[in-house]
């Protein structure tokens, strides 16, 4: 018998190929269906090819595509090329005549039946793809502007991406505006999903999905001194801005100050002043520190500052420079005048003898000034000695010596006395009092006064520091740290009656991180006793 072989190219989008006398035919289980099971002439699923071959008459059928006659293709099953199966038929026997020839040898006779698009399978999903923004587990401000960034790649996929923007797929368009809702609108705010889809031209997708969240988020306080690196004092003042959205309304300030060296502290406190200043109650400990604020509002959504580093020097003011003493006189009450190292604080002086004992002193005042004795004639010494507004006292000034001579019997009269008998007190040194209200040596019936000063454009706050005057001392009552130019004492702060205050005002410049040298205003004020019942 002759051996005839049929050669036969499978396609994916037939259903079976045609007939012929001697035929060599197939079908596909399932059949091709765009968007069913396949696309782009890809299948996305196995595929089984039956095969069916007719012999010729008296003939028989040796190989028919497989030795089974059915096939399994799976994925990556023609993604190179067609796919050629054969099939072998034999023919009858034929007695050749006299004489004998040799019989012809078998010949192939392929059946060419290429259809459009061969036999494709693909799958395998393509690549997760990538996604940016928003990030998984963020939260997003109400309102805030972020744009959508993701991203799909189809390196290795058989197929290939899909045609057109079906490739990449998400909850928004790539490069839009990501749903964050709208500030202050409530029922826009909560849990989001977003999802991107990428698909191969198969059909096969893969898919990721991020969830974020929208809140009223308060924006981060804004840190202004100490700068990023100072160095400080033990009790620095720390100085913020409130953020510009304060979220759903400021609850409450929480300053942390981690020293390199110990526990860190927390101060959690109210302050609604713009900028905020706080100055911890005790010493820091010395060495690297570092230090952040958060905002916290009524919700209690919080958003905390850039941190910054601070190093702590607990430091002592510096011996004051006297600049005025006297020249040899009669004059039994001579008058001082210093330069302080540092804003702020207070001052004590003293005066001694030849022998070096004090004669007069030690005094305290908050003025640069001061008129001493009277004093015998003889040879003194004054000093100085600065004590910060801490309660540090700092190293004496230089000895300014001086000399008091022999007066005459009326320049010694003593003082006289007022008509009650009582001696006549002498009005404490003033300083750029018409700056300050109310006005000096003006007397009050109200203890809780309103204090008034002429603002400096350049200052962020004031260090307001008021004294109580004794026969020999000053004696800090209040210190306050406002940020207008005015201040009223609260009740529990209010001023013993019948007493005299002395209060001075130092600026703070915020771009310097630091107080002015000399004080805005010294002046003084006192408080009437009141007045007495009338007996019934």
């Amino acid at each position: 018998m002759r051996r005839h072989v049929a050669l036969i190219a499978l396609a994916g989008l037939a259903a079976a190929s045609p007939a012929a006398a001697q035929t060599f035919t197939y079908s596909l289980t399932p059949p091709y269906q765009e968007g069913v099971n396949g696309a782009n002439g890809w299948y996305r699923q196995n595929v089984t090819a039956n095969y069916v071959c007719t012999p010729p008459p008296l003939g028989l059928v040796l190989v028919c595509g497989t030795a089974s006659g059915t096939e399994v293709f799976r994925n990556g099953a023609g993604a190179t090329g067609a796919i050629t199966r054969t099939a072998t038929f034999s023919a009858p026997i034929v007695i050749p005549p006299l004489p004998v020839e040799p019989a012809p040898a078998p010949i192939t006779l392929p059946i060419n039946n290429i259809l459009g698009a061969p036999l494709r399978i693909d799958t395998v999903a393509p690549p997760t793809p990538t996604i940016t923004v928003p990030q998984a587990g963020a939260v997003y401000d109400a309102g805030s502007v972020a744009t959508v960034r993701f991203g799909c790649t189809f390196g290795g996929d058989l197929s290939g991406p899909a045609p057109g923007a079906a490739r990449c797929v998400g909850t928004q368009p790539n490069g839009a505006r990501l749903d964050t809702g709208t500030a202050d609108v409530p029922g826009t705010w909560g849990n989001k999903v977003f999802t991107v889809t990428a698909m191969d031209a198969a059909g096969n997708t893969s898919v990721r999905t991020v969830q974020y969240r929208v809140d009223e988020i308060p924006g981060a306080p804004v840190l202004s001194s100490p700068a990023d690196g100072d160095q400080a004092d033990a009790r620095p003042v720390f100085v913020w801005n409130p953020p510009a959205d304060d979220g759903s309304g400021l609850d409450r300030w929480r300053l942390r100050i981690t020293p390199s060296s110990g526990d860190p502290r927390t101060y959690t406190f109210q302050n609604t002043g713009n900028p905020v200043s706080f100055q911890p109650p005790t010493d820091l400990p010395d060495g690297n520190t570092t230090w952040n604020v958060t905002f916290i509002d009524s919700r209690n959504v919080s958003a905390t500052s850039t941190t910054r580093r601070l190093v702590i020097r607990q430091s002592l003011p510096g011996a004051p420079t006297i600049t005025q003493s006297p020249t040899p006189s009669t004059n039994a009450q001579p008058s001082f005048a210093w330069a302080p190292a540092e804003a702020g604080g207070t001052f004590t002086w003293e005066v001694a003898g030849a022998n070096g004992a004090v004669v007069d002193g030690p005094a305290v005042t908050a003025a640069t000034s001061a008129v001493v004795g009277p004093l015998a004639a003889g040879t003194y010494a004054f000093r100085v000695r600065q004590t910060s507004s801490l309660g540090r006292a700092g190293g004496w000034s230089a000895p300014a010596p001086f000399t008091i001579n022999s007066a005459t019997t009326s320049q010694l009269t003593p003082t006289p006395t007022t008509p009650i008998g009582t001696p006549k007190k002498r009005a404490p040194r003033i300083e750029h009092a018409k700056r300050m209200r109310p006005r000096a040596g003006v007397k009050l019936t109200s203890r809780r006064p309103v204090l008034r000063w002429t603002r400096n454009p350049h200052a962020r706050l004031y260090n307001l520091q008021i004294f109580r005057v004794t026969s020999r001392k000053y004696i800090k009552v209040r210190t306050a740290f406002p940020r207008t130019n005015k201040y009223r004492l609260p009740k529990r702060r209010a001023l013993a009656p019948g007493r005299r205050y002395v209060w001075r005002v130092w600026p703070y410049v915020a771009s310097k991180s630091k107080y002015t040298r000399q004080p805005l205003g010294i002046s003084w004020f006192d408080v009437r006793k009141p007045a007495a019942k009338a007996k019934k």
